[in-house]
């Protein structure tokens, strides 16, 4: 379908060139059509950057939702750690994630109040649906109650957000390097010692 080409062609586009660097004509030649075409779809390059942007955070929010009720059964640290795991082994070939990523890290300046608005109500979702493992993984005594609940979470997420931002920076050596350092410093700090989980 002609408008399915045209959101997988856009996405892939604007997350390798970014939005100034992406033309319609560019978008329409690699689908196949003229560029008047996109424009049975979209009133212009930024609704249809706009309306992908939507989109991609609408599919993100869902993945999340969706993986930790699949992962519901694990202990705490596998649910964080896989999680973690996802973006390194998803991100070289999706194109959808990248263009989250770009955007969601360096969004266009003239969009940039309204995707930031997107980006903090995506954390703030990821907070809420972590919540309950994290309430459940201090009644159990599996985490040290002298560490808050909220600075858990909060820590986490930013152990998320040096992982993606070395995804888009650095290479996978870079990568994993981050991620082995960062997350067993990240758990050892948070952890009951009496239950030893590394």
């Amino acid at each position: 379908m002609t408008l399915d080409k045209i959101k997988e062609v856009s996405i892939k586009q604007f997350a390798r060139l970014g939005y100034e660097g992406t033309a319609l004509s560019l978008i329409a030649d690699e689908v196949g059509i003229k560029k008047q075409s996109i424009y049975s779809y979209y009133q212009s390059k930024e609704d249809l950057f706009l309306k992908l942007t939507q989109e991609v955070f609408e599919h993100e929010n869902i993945y999340i939702a969706s993986f930790v009720t699949q992962n519901a059964g694990k202990s705490l640290p596998d649910v964080l750690y896989d999680f973690l795991i996802h973006y390194v082994l998803t991100y070289e070939n999706d194109n959808e994630m990248k263009f989250w990523l770009r955007f969601s890290f360096f969004p266009p300046l003239p969009f940039f109040d309204r995707i930031n608005q997107q980006v903090y109500a995506h954390l703030d979702s990821v907070a809420v649906l972590l919540d309950p493992l994290f309430e459940e993984a201090y009644t159990s005594g599996l985490l040290d109650s002298k560490v808050l609940k909220e600075d858990a979470i909060t820590a986490y997420l930013s152990v998320l957000d040096g992982i993606l931002v070395e995804l888009f920076y650095g290479g996978m050596t870079r990568v994993n390097s981050r991620l082995k350092a960062s997350w067993t410093i990240y758990w050892r700090g948070i952890r009951n010692g009496e239950h030893i989980y590394d």
